[in-house]
């Protein structure tokens, strides 16, 4: 050695940087997922909460509607009436819900055998 003293010197902004780059790879890595998956979670139960209260004011309303009582009716008089209670639903269903023709299906498939198609380029056809 010749005397000097020398320091590993490097400027404080590359410390920083360096740190708030590993903090936010651990954030991506570790946190975002996490809160992400409560966030879903939570959502996905007000969406299942949701989705029972209207079916149960659905169900409220045809009974109330048609004066069924489905809890005092005997097996026989029930079945038919349940069935009913599906077909009316699957009426209020169909306005929601569009019905593909089948040979708009096969058109599309037959015309992506090669190469697959998004829903825009499905949806423009």
């Amino acid at each position: 050695m010749d005397g000097r003293l020398y320091l590993n010197c490097h400027p404080i902004w590359l410390d920083i940087l360096s740190t708030t780059v590993r903090q936010l790879r651990i954030n991506h890595e570790c946190v975002f997922p996490s809160v992400r998956w409560y966030l879903r979670r939570r959502l996905n139960r007000a969406v299942d909460k949701l989705n029972r209260a209207a079916c149960r004011s659905r169900f409220v309303r045809y009974s109330e509607e048609w004066s069924i009582d489905f809890n005092h009716l005997e097996k026989e008089q029930r079945i038919p009436k349940v069935i009913e209670l599906a077909e009316s639903l699957m009426q209020s269903q169909r306005y929601v819900v569009p019905i593909i023709p089948v040979l708009i299906i096969c058109a599309v498939l037959l015309r992506a055998y090669e190469k697959p198609k998004t829903s825009l380029a499905i949806a423009i056809l």
